[in-house]
């Protein structure tokens, strides 16, 4: 299958050969999610679910739950960058136009290249950067009753006001502390992709759980750090390419008492 004129086999080979650039984030203690989407030739590439599986299972990491998802979005608010989502024609999604024209949005308001704060050597977290395939229970539900093909795609964080039910527009995100374009979707199949469809996975270490709004798991957290995390070594060979610097929006104490609400929900 060919995205945006790139093979989902030259992604799985840059993948492997260390031509897909991330970073990751320690977010929580045994919980690293990427800073950014993974980037190619510094475009953020559009995946589909089943190439993010694959990818998932050759980096040891894993498709993330919505409630990870909201608590990296958290993460951005308390100290990272937030970028509206561009949404794009959807006559033209396919497109690499589109990819090109998206990734180049977050780059302009202010996600650099690189994702690290000058002289302090920390990550930031930029959100938002795609929707992502993610799991769920229902999903498993729905494969273990035959329907194998399917996928489950979520995300898109925007500050605009939610709509009412059977309206178009931005809805509660799974915790119900921010509000998303793209709820737990399991309108595609694993052979989807479009501009907005980005690798974002996440890495947990042997013992720790990620949350999930839907029982799939929990994971006891108290809080994220005051600070951000001090920076992992960039998991790409070409990161000495990327260079750049970000504009931090961090925002007040209320996000302290935001994500102790948003775990109480988890929980």
């Amino acid at each position: 299958m060919t995205v945006w004129g790139v093979a989902q086999d030259d992604v799985l080979s840059a993948a492997r050969g260390g031509r897909l650039f991330v970073e990751w984030v320690e977010l929580m203690p045994g919980v690293e999610v990427m800073a950014d989407a993974a980037r190619m030739d510094g475009v953020r590439v559009p995946v589909t679910a089943t190439t993010a599986m694959v990818v998932a299972r050759e980096w040891e990491a894993e498709l993330p739950t919505p409630a990870m998802l909201d608590l990296r979005h958290a993460a951005a608010v308390k100290w990272g960058l937030v970028v509206q989502p561009a949404t794009q024609d959807y006559r033209t999604m396919q497109t690499r136009e589109a990819v090109m024209a998206f990734s180049r949005h977050i780059d302009d308001a202010g996600a650099p290249t690189s994702v690290y704060l000058e002289r302090r050597g920390r990550p930031l977290i930029v959100s938002d950067v795609g929707k992502a395939w993610v799991e769920t229970a229902e999903l498993r539900r729905r494969k273990r009753a035959g329907d194998r093909g399917l996928a489950c795609n979520y995300g898109f964080f925007t500050s605009q006001p939610r709509t009412p039910r059977g309206m178009t527009g931005p809805k509660p995100s799974v915790t119900g502390q921010w509000n998303v374009w793209q709820e737990p979707g399991y309108r595609h199949n694993a052979d989807h992709w479009d501009y907005s469809q980005t690798l974002q996975l996440i890495r947990v270490r042997p013992g720790c759980q990620q949350p999930s709004h839907d029982g799939l798991t929990g994971l006891p957290i108290a809080n994220l750090a005051a600070e951000p995390p001090i920076a992992a070594a960039p998991a790409s060979s070409t990161a000495s390419d990327d260079q750049g610097v970000a504009v931090a929006v961090v925002l007040g104490a209320f996000v302290a008492a935001m994500l102790s609400a948003t775990l109480k929900r988890i929980g």
